[in-house]
């Protein structure tokens, strides 16, 4: 195998090269080379001295943004082009201090050590740069484990859980996205340390959650899997399977969970149909928009009713969500997802003008379109029979009423008269699309 390297990191591997330095690439780029893909940013590791020296030796030809303090990785700019970066680092090991830390680095000095300490046995590889002969390193079989669909820890298994938690999620989150395996070992230690990633700050866990969005299903499952759901979701598992629907409508006396599942099944069978990725902030809206049905819950004779259960999903879920520190805009996304996903329910049997209400308020409520789409498909998920995005498209962007015609009412319901002509515009869209 080679990496195939642009001009401009072959030349950064030569002046590395001067000092006498070995050069390997690692990571990613070395496992997504093995299975044929194309390839990310390269991220190398070098044999010098101390981290300091190899800085200033970087220093004297390159633009380096990130000098590793108090991290020990160099981010390295190509030609000047901010787009052109490369991560250089010195061989290190890490350790997980304790809650909300993250890993402190350490310079181990050899590759051989570098790679011992790494977390699965698919990212322990490196392949020597110098010269016009890449070499690849393979003490731990991680060739041999990518080519058979394997997630192995490298080592002792609870070794490296104690050097950093997170690897938990990062084993299921490989899995799920990759499509591999556990190895038993490996998953039995994950199962033994689950409750170990209450150690780790919610911004590392919400950032592996993101990275799982492409098959966020298979994650969620696998994090149920391990026994970590009331870790990374704040769920209560036996909670939720015992919250049962009845057979009415489009439920068929499915759990809270499995209604969960199914939703989520259904949000990524229709992205491998269409070719499009739906957001994450959809996925995970998903996750917790019944949530409040464990409040809400009544049994009415031989109907299970959840009246106001999105607000009690809202209520549940808010903490929970303000807690992963995402930014303002995606923390209000994600709570109008849950809080509104019962907004389309029986959207064929309203008339054209409750329809338009629905979405003229959203507009006024400066809420983007968006946001209106991922609605959409959210409650396709959920059941309902959400208005098509182009005709959402179309009464969105129906024109704000002009003011020579609110000077045509009654100063008495010029007051209300622009949500109502809008309205009325938008209605009349609405029948245009139909007919």
């Amino acid at each position: 195998m080679e990496i195939e390297l642009n001009e401009q990191e072959r030349d950064l591997v030569r002046y590395i090269s001067r000092r006498n330095w070995s050069v390997y690439a690692v990571g990613g780029v070395v496992r997504d080379t093995l299975l044929g893909k194309n390839r990310g940013d390269l991220d190398i590791v070098v044999e010098a001295p101390q981290f300091r020296e190899l800085v200033q030796h970087l220093k004297h030809r390159y633009v380096v943004l990130r000098d590793g303090i108090p991290y020990k990785t160099a981010k390295v700019v190509l030609d000047h082009d901010p787009k052109l970066v490369v991560d250089v680092t010195v061989p290190r090991g890490e350790i997980y201090q304790g809650p909300a830390d993250d890993p402190v680095e350490y310079e181990v000095g050899e590759i051989s050590r570098d790679l011992s300490r790494r977390d699965f046995t698919i990212n322990s590889m490196a392949l020597g740069l110098n010269g016009g002969q890449q070499n690849l390193l393979d003490a731990f079989g991680g060739e041999k484990d990518l080519r058979n669909g394997i997630i192995k820890f490298v080592g002792n298994p609870d070794k490296r859980i104690e050097e950093d938690p997170l690897r938990i999620l990062r084993a299921v989150r490989f899995a799920s996205v990759m499509g591999f395996r556990m190895e038993p070992n490996t998953f039995e230690a994950i199962c033994r340390n689950a409750q170990r990633l209450g150690l780790v700050s919610r911004e590392r866990v919400r950032d592996e959650m993101v990275k799982a969005s492409p098959s966020f299903k298979k994650f969620f499952d696998g994090v149920i899997s391990i026994g970590a759901a009331d870790v990374i979701f704040g769920i209560d598992v036996s909670q939720w399977e015992g919250v049962k629907h009845d057979s009415r409508g489009h439920h068929y006396g499915e759990s809270l969970l499995q209604h969960t599942r199914d939703m989520l099944r259904y949000i990524e069978g229709n992205e491998w149909s269409s070719g499009e990725l739906v957001p994450f902030e959809v996925k995970l809206a998903a996750v917790y928009h019944d949530s409040g049905k464990i409040t809400s819950m009544a049994v009415d004779g031989n109907k299970i009713t959840f009246h106001d259960h999105p607000k009690f999903s809202k209520a549940f879920a808010g903490p929970i969500i303000r807690n992963f520190h995402f930014s303002r805009e995606r923390e209000n996304h994600i709570m109008f997802l849950i809080a509104g996903h019962m907004r389309f329910v029986g959207v064929n049997n309203q008339r054209p003008s409750t329809i338009a209400k629905h979405i003229v308020d959203a507009r006024l409520q400066h809420i983007p379109l968006q946001w209106l789409l991922d609605l959409a498909t959210l409650s396709k998920a959920d059941g309902h029979a959400p208005p098509s995005p182009e005709l959402m498209r179309r009464l969105y962007e129906v024109e704000r009423p002009r003011p020579g015609r609110l000077m045509e009412l009654p100063p008495e319901r010029r007051k209300d008269s622009v949500r109502s002509i809008w309205i009325e515009d938008a209605s009349k869209v609405l029948k245009e699309v139909e007919n």
